[in-house]
């Protein structure tokens, strides 16, 4: 069920200016205005390693930019900029990372405090074509400001430019993702980082776990070695645990959750737009509950596939599992947000 369809470029939202990303050599690349171009720009005024806060990476961002108008007359024939749009598109992403405290948790957490994984959300975020970056200004030219609200930089970061998540592609981890034809395997990760969590917290080796006894532990609950191979692969690969850099992991080696792998299992997993999001790449095994979980495009379509989702997960989980993670509490609070959602929309079609 795992679907990884591009949206079209010609049918991507225009963009004013959108930084798709950094390049290896100091390059960035800048969508302007539907058309791809490449602006190099050296380092060479602002020392991106000296940069230690997020309103430090802002300042850099409005240099950036002014860089980028003085670069115009450069540009092909027919692609413009509106520097006061910019200018606002800037300030409203400025605000959002001194007001928006979700925002600002999410990055400082996924990123595990390294700033170029850091900037590279926010890079994401402006050029994704799933930001209404023309809703954002309406809002910006009606009442002069915009909240960015979690959920929407989110969306992007998740999705980048697909048109549908993939965990290969996206910087998020699919939690529930599976190696196997085993139902509880879509708990094994989450039950991973919590151990690992858990014991790194009682140890006294500066939070690293043996890996011989993470494999003890979750075989115990009856998980395969290659099912739990393919876990820790997945997670440190997404920066979810960490290895010691001095060494290749052997059964000796030790485990350290990073704060992106406590955050996604203990925030991201009671959302509902992560949850929406992972769903088109989590394999159904149970047969009736395939026919519930189908493509969904209305929110309340998205909402009510979500909740079969739920049900499905809630379906497949053994009780027997619990100890250091709890998947029905996790259900409990992904239910609670669905139900919020709701009420919102239910609370602006009555006015």
């Amino acid at each position: 069920m795992r679907r990884t369809n591009l949206i079209a470029r010609s049918q991507r939202p225009r963009m004013v200016a959108s930084c798709a990303a950094i390049a290896g050599d100091g390059k960035w690349n800048v969508c302007l205005l539907g058309y791809k171009t490449t602006v190099v720009f050296w380092f060479a005024t602002i020392d991106f390693l000296k940069i230690t806060s997020l309103s430090s990476i802002w300042l850099a961002l409005l240099f950036l930019s002014e860089t980028i108008f003085e670069m115009c007359s450069s540009f092909p024939k027919g692609v413009s900029l509106s520097s006061k749009r910019l200018e606002s598109y800037i300030e409203m992403l400025s605000k959002a990372f001194e007001k928006s405290e979700e925002v600002i948790r999410f990055v400082d957490n996924m990123s595990n405090g390294n700033l170029r994984k850091a900037l590279d959300f926010i890079v994401t975020f402006v050029g994704s074509a799933h930001v209404d970056s023309e809703k954002i200004f309406r809002v910006i030219e009606a009442s002069g400001n915009y909240t960015l609200p979690l959920h929407e930089f989110l969306r992007a970061v998740i999705f980048q430019d697909n048109e549908y998540y993939n965990s290969a592609d996206s910087q998020i981890q699919n939690l529930y993702d599976v190696s196997s034809n085993d139902k509880h395997e879509h708990f094994l990760v989450s039950i991973l980082i919590s151990y690992v969590e858990r014991m790194g917290l009682t140890g006294g080796n500066e939070g690293f776990v043996l890996i011989s006894d993470v494999l003890g532990y979750l075989q115990g609950l009856g998980f395969t070695e290659h099912q739990i191979h393919s876990a820790l692969q997945r997670t440190t690969t997404k920066d979810l645990l960490a290895t010691p850099k001095i060494e290749a992991p052997t059964l000796t080696s030790g485990l350290r959750i990073q704060s992106a792998g406590a955050y996604t299992i203990k925030r991201l997993a009671t959302l509902f737009t992560y949850t929406d999001a992972i769903i088109t790449d989590t394999p159904i095994m149970i047969s009736e509950y395939r026919t519930r979980i189908q493509a969904a495009y209305t929110i309340d379509e998205r909402l009510e596939r979500a909740t079969s989702f739920l049900d499905y997960l809630d379906n497949c989980w053994d009780p027997k599992m619990a100890g250091v993670y709890d998947w029905m509490s996790i259900s409990q609070l992904v239910r609670k947000d669905i139900v919020s959602i709701r009420n919102r929309i239910n609370s602006r079609s009555n006015k």
